[in-house]
């Protein structure tokens, strides 16, 4: 156990070995479609969720509960695999989820902010396998359950985001909490993933400007090669989004909409879409050109557009473009607020 020099304290934090936790009662076998939004995305995304209280039995709690939302949650007890087209598909092996209880040698209030990336933190309160080199050997879940000597717990939870979106992601946690605390789960999966195959033969009929590749004029390869990444949280109220609001309201007409995504569908159910300019004129035109920009890449979003650009996706493969991209993903729907196994809401 290696110390972690943080907020002026030195945090060792001791893992017990990985038990790895099956669905409780019989799931289906074989091989469990992934559709072509879902290949666009395989990496593993990693939250972390802090309780201000908990008991002895957390982690015995947390564990039979999680066999319990396995039935419901199937694939993510399987490992991923190459199908014989080439593509990633879960062979639901049965092989279980990584489940780790570990012990913290300090308080909770050493943490800080967890809100704000750390990668030394997160490797310290998310389970890895360290054997896994590549993504047919990662897990496609772990969890872990770390105790705090002031009585508080965390639990991290890594989930291939090749089986969930956010919106997804969110119901399998919240269902695993709903178990533990007794209740139904409210959230039942719909694993119909055919549903976003392409069409056969395939209709293309937009551009679209997010696999434009564009020219790497600053040489941005080099600096990421060169310089470390820095993560940076930059912290927007209700005040300030509601004064950003203001301004661009002043500047023009806009209009600030609503999306909607299907319920319970078990997937990724997100796109990109993406507008083109460049970044003088991001700098040098008011707030109202930038939202506008974003505005008519949203509104492009319909079945039609979307079922398009998966058969475009699957027929020319094309790479998102790295260079000069700004990605931005919406959170502020996701119900983290409901993850409540016991012990009342993450903080």
């Amino acid at each position: 156990m290696e110390a972690l020099t943080i907020n002026g304290g030195a945090m060792t934090v001791r893992k017990f070995k990985p038990v790895m936790v099956q669905p409780e009662s019989e799931t289906p076998d074989g091989f469990y479609f992934l559709s072509s939004l879902d290949q666009a995305i395989p990496f593993t995304m990693m939250t972390i969720y802090r309780y201000e209280k908990g008991s002895g039995n957390v982690g015995e709690v947390l564990k039979q509960a999680l066999s319990k939302v396995l039935v419901l949650y199937y694939p993510l007890a399987g490992s991923m695999a190459i199908s014989s087209e080439g593509r990633f598909i879960v062979e639901l092996t049965k092989k279980g989820v990584p489940y780790v209880e570990a012990e913290a040698n300090c308080s909770m209030d050493m943490l800080g902010d967890v809100r704000v990336p750390d990668l030394d933190v997160t490797n310290k309160l998310i389970y890895t396998d360290p054997k896994a080199k590549t993504i047919l050997e990662t897990p496609l879940l772990t969890a872990q359950v770390t105790k705090f000597k002031c009585g508080r717990f965390t639990l991290g939870v890594g989930i291939s985001h090749s089986l969930v979106d956010g919106v997804s992601g969110m119901n399998f946690v919240n269902s695993w909490a709903q178990i533990a605390r007794g209740k139904p789960v409210t959230a039942v999966p719909f694993h119909d993933r055919t549903l976003l195959k392409s069409r056969v033969p395939p209709q293309i009929k937009y551009p679209y400007d997010d696999f434009v590749q564009i020219a790497d004029t600053s040489d941005t390869e080099s600096l990421y090669q060169r310089d470390p990444l820095v993560h940076k949280l930059f912290v927007f109220d209700a005040d300030r989004i509601a004064a950003t609001k203001k301004l661009a309201l002043s500047e023009g007409k806009v209009q600030f909409g609503t999306e909607a995504l299907p319920e319970n569908y078990f997937g990724n159910a997100v796109v990109t879409t993406a507008s083109l300019c460049s970044a003088g004129e991001l700098c040098e035109r008011p707030i109202l050109f930038a939202v506008e920009q974003i505005q008519k890449a949203v509104e492009q979003l319909d079945e039609e557009y979307v079922r398009s650009r998966m058969d475009f996706v699957d027929t020319y493969k094309p790479p998102l473009s790295s260079v000069g991209t700004l990605v931005i993903s919406s959170w502020t729907r996701l119900a983290y607020g409901m993850s409540d196994f016991g012990w009342g809401d993450p903080s």
